[in-house]
Protein backbone atom coordinates (compact mmCIF):
# COMPACT_ATOMS: atom_id res chain seq x y z
CA UNK A 1 0.00 0.00 0.00
CA UNK A 2 1.56 3.32 -1.02
CA UNK A 3 0.77 6.97 -0.41
CA UNK A 4 2.48 9.09 -3.10
CA UNK A 5 1.70 12.37 -1.28
CA UNK A 6 3.51 11.38 1.90
CA UNK A 7 6.95 12.88 2.24
CA UNK A 8 7.97 11.85 5.75
CA UNK A 9 8.17 8.46 7.36
CA UNK A 10 10.46 6.35 9.42
CA UNK A 11 12.36 3.13 9.16
CA UNK A 12 11.33 0.04 11.00
CA UNK A 13 14.46 -2.05 11.22
CA UNK A 14 14.10 -5.08 13.37
CA UNK A 15 17.35 -6.69 14.42
CA UNK A 16 17.13 -10.37 15.24
CA UNK A 17 19.82 -11.57 17.57
CA UNK A 18 20.30 -13.66 20.65
CA UNK A 19 19.47 -16.91 18.93
CA UNK A 20 18.98 -20.04 20.94
CA UNK A 21 19.54 -23.03 18.70
CA UNK A 22 18.26 -26.21 20.27
CA UNK A 23 20.13 -28.96 18.44
CA UNK A 24 22.01 -32.09 19.40
CA UNK A 25 25.02 -32.03 17.05
CA UNK A 26 27.72 -29.73 18.42
CA UNK A 27 28.78 -28.80 14.89
CA UNK A 28 25.40 -27.35 13.80
CA UNK A 29 25.55 -23.67 12.92
CA UNK A 30 22.95 -20.98 12.41
CA UNK A 31 23.84 -17.82 10.52
CA UNK A 32 21.68 -14.73 10.14
CA UNK A 33 22.11 -13.59 6.54
CA UNK A 34 19.66 -10.65 6.67
CA UNK A 35 17.73 -8.72 9.37
CA UNK A 36 13.96 -8.45 9.35
CA UNK A 37 13.17 -4.97 8.01
CA UNK A 38 9.63 -3.59 7.80
CA UNK A 39 10.79 -0.69 5.59
CA UNK A 40 9.79 2.98 5.67
CA UNK A 41 6.24 3.34 6.90
CA UNK A 42 3.82 6.21 7.42
CA UNK A 43 1.31 5.95 10.27
CA UNK A 44 -1.61 8.31 9.71
CA UNK A 45 -3.57 7.43 12.84
CA UNK A 46 -2.46 5.82 16.08
CA UNK A 47 -5.69 6.17 18.07
CA UNK A 48 -6.20 2.42 17.75
CA UNK A 49 -3.96 -0.54 16.93
CA UNK A 50 -3.11 -1.00 13.25
CA UNK A 51 -0.91 -3.72 11.74
CA UNK A 52 1.60 -4.25 8.96
CA UNK A 53 2.48 -7.84 8.07
CA UNK A 54 5.62 -8.86 6.23
CA UNK A 55 5.33 -12.46 5.06
CA UNK A 56 8.38 -14.74 4.62
CA UNK A 57 8.03 -14.43 0.82
CA UNK A 58 8.26 -10.61 1.05
CA UNK A 59 4.57 -9.93 0.46
CA UNK A 60 3.16 -7.13 2.65
CA UNK A 61 -0.34 -6.56 4.01
CA UNK A 62 -1.16 -3.23 5.69
CA UNK A 63 -4.24 -2.28 7.63
CA UNK A 64 -5.96 1.06 7.28
CA UNK A 65 -3.81 4.09 8.23
CA UNK A 66 -0.44 2.42 7.51
CA UNK A 67 1.28 3.22 4.23
CA UNK A 68 4.55 1.93 2.81
CA UNK A 69 6.71 4.78 1.48
CA UNK A 70 7.80 4.23 -2.10
CA UNK A 71 11.44 5.23 -1.60
CA UNK A 72 13.03 2.07 -2.97
CA UNK A 73 16.53 2.73 -4.19
CA UNK A 74 16.81 6.06 -2.41
CA UNK A 75 17.64 4.54 0.96
CA UNK A 76 19.24 1.18 1.64
CA UNK A 77 16.74 0.20 4.35
CA UNK A 78 13.60 1.58 2.72
CA UNK A 79 12.26 -1.68 1.26
CA UNK A 80 10.64 -4.32 3.49
CA UNK A 81 12.70 -7.53 3.68
CA UNK A 82 12.10 -10.73 5.60
CA UNK A 83 14.96 -12.01 7.75
CA UNK A 84 17.05 -14.76 6.18
CA UNK A 85 18.83 -17.56 8.03
CA UNK A 86 20.99 -20.54 7.17
CA UNK A 87 21.33 -23.69 9.27
CA UNK A 88 23.96 -26.35 8.54
CA UNK A 89 24.66 -29.90 9.70
CA UNK A 90 21.30 -31.01 11.04
CA UNK A 91 19.96 -34.49 10.32
CA UNK A 92 18.58 -34.82 6.78
CA UNK A 93 14.91 -33.97 6.22
CA UNK A 94 14.52 -32.64 9.79
CA UNK A 95 11.46 -30.51 10.53
CA UNK A 96 12.34 -27.33 12.38
CA UNK A 97 10.22 -24.91 14.37
CA UNK A 98 10.87 -21.34 15.46
CA UNK A 99 9.47 -19.76 18.61
CA UNK A 100 9.71 -16.11 19.60
CA UNK A 101 8.02 -13.86 22.13
CA UNK A 102 6.43 -10.54 21.20
CA UNK A 103 8.81 -7.61 21.57
CA UNK A 104 8.69 -3.82 21.53
CA UNK A 105 10.58 -1.80 18.93
CA UNK A 106 11.73 1.56 20.21
CA UNK A 107 13.54 4.63 18.89
CA UNK A 108 15.87 7.21 20.42
CA UNK A 109 13.69 10.22 19.52
CA UNK A 110 10.30 8.83 20.52
CA UNK A 111 8.54 7.58 23.62
CA UNK A 112 6.23 5.59 21.36
CA UNK A 113 6.80 1.99 20.28
CA UNK A 114 5.72 -0.80 17.96
CA UNK A 115 5.00 -4.41 18.85
CA UNK A 116 6.34 -7.29 16.72
CA UNK A 117 4.43 -10.56 16.96
CA UNK A 118 3.29 -13.62 15.01
CA UNK A 119 6.72 -14.64 13.70
CA UNK A 120 6.46 -17.15 10.81
CA UNK A 121 9.01 -18.95 8.64
CA UNK A 122 9.00 -20.01 4.99
CA UNK A 123 10.44 -23.54 4.90
CA UNK A 124 10.64 -25.90 7.82
CA UNK A 125 12.56 -28.94 6.57
CA UNK A 126 16.27 -29.50 5.97
CA UNK A 127 17.50 -30.95 2.67
CA UNK A 128 19.24 -34.31 2.15
CA UNK A 129 22.50 -32.77 3.46
CA UNK A 130 20.87 -31.43 6.63
CA UNK A 131 21.04 -27.80 5.46
CA UNK A 132 18.29 -25.22 5.37
CA UNK A 133 17.92 -21.60 4.28
CA UNK A 134 14.69 -20.00 5.39
CA UNK A 135 13.00 -16.61 5.52
CA UNK A 136 11.24 -15.20 8.56
CA UNK A 137 8.44 -12.62 8.62
CA UNK A 138 6.09 -11.20 11.20
CA UNK A 139 3.47 -8.64 12.08
CA UNK A 140 4.19 -5.11 13.28
CA UNK A 141 1.48 -3.41 15.36
CA UNK A 142 1.17 0.23 16.33
CA UNK A 143 0.78 1.05 20.02
CA UNK A 144 -2.74 2.44 19.57
CA UNK A 145 -2.06 4.97 22.35
CA UNK A 146 -2.80 8.11 20.29
CA UNK A 147 0.82 9.34 20.36
CA UNK A 148 2.49 10.26 17.08
CA UNK A 149 5.62 8.49 15.85
CA UNK A 150 8.86 10.43 15.47
CA UNK A 151 10.74 10.10 12.19
CA UNK A 152 13.40 7.67 13.37
CA UNK A 153 14.66 4.10 13.22
CA UNK A 154 12.70 1.79 15.50
CA UNK A 155 14.65 -1.32 16.40
CA UNK A 156 14.82 -4.19 18.83
CA UNK A 157 16.30 -7.59 19.49
CA UNK A 158 14.32 -10.80 19.66
CA UNK A 159 15.69 -14.10 20.93
CA UNK A 160 14.61 -16.99 18.73
CA UNK A 161 14.41 -20.63 19.74
CA UNK A 162 14.96 -22.90 16.76
CA UNK A 163 14.42 -26.57 17.44
CA UNK A 164 14.00 -29.80 15.53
Amino acid sequence: MKNPKAKHGFSIIFFLAGFILTVSPARSDIVKLQDLNFGNLIILDNKEIHSFTLKPDGETVASEHIFLMDTYGEEENSKPRPAKFKIDALPEHSQISVKADNIKLEAQLSENYFLVKDIVISTAQTDKNGNLEFFLGGTLETSGNGMTYAEDVYSGTMPLTISY
